[in-house]
């Protein structure tokens, strides 16, 4: 025996909103505050499971897809300017748990190499001091065996 649950249609105009929140999100250079903080999960659900429920729901999944699209190349993009600049704290607002989980893999992995590529620098930086110094401590008279007393 199957056990189901039916939706009931509702006399909001899903594509209209959706239009209108994928028309902001484009518009603006931060995030727009999401559909809904689940958006994905739940349209995912509902147009698995109870496709026959919603009106026009090829045309809500574009425009779902189209919004995921929209603050994911966002994401990326405030992404690569954190990591182009020199801070070490970034604040998002108005993300997604989906969204923060999508971008955890690449900005971890982003975040290690700049690590490494500092600690190399800083690493690099040190031995050629101590090289320099080393040079200027044999061409000294320390490096001649003379002592203090001697000069």
């Amino acid at each position: 025996m199957r056990v189901g649950c039916a939706i009931g249609h509702y006399a909001l105009d899903f594509t209209g909103s959706l239009q209108a929140k994928k028309t902001s999100e484009a518009e603006s250079v931060f995030f727009s505050s999401p559909p809904h903080s689940h958006y994905m999960e739940v349209s995912r659900l509902l147009l698995k499971f109870a496709v026959d429920d919603v009106p026009q729901a090829d045309e809500i999944r574009t425009l779902i897809k189209d919004i995921w699209d929209l603050r994911i190349a966002k994401l990326r993009k405030s992404v690569d300017q954190f990591m182009s600049s020199e801070s070490m704290v970034a604040k998002v607002n108005n993300l997604t748990l989906m969204e923060i989980n999508y971008a955890r893999d690449f900005l971890s992995e982003a975040l290690s190499v700049r690590q490494k590529l500092r600690t190399n620098q800083n690493l690099n930086f040190t031995l050629g001091d101590s090289q320099l110094f080393d040079s200027r401590l044999n061409d000294s008279k320390f490096s001649s065996g003379s002592t203090l007393d001697d000069t």
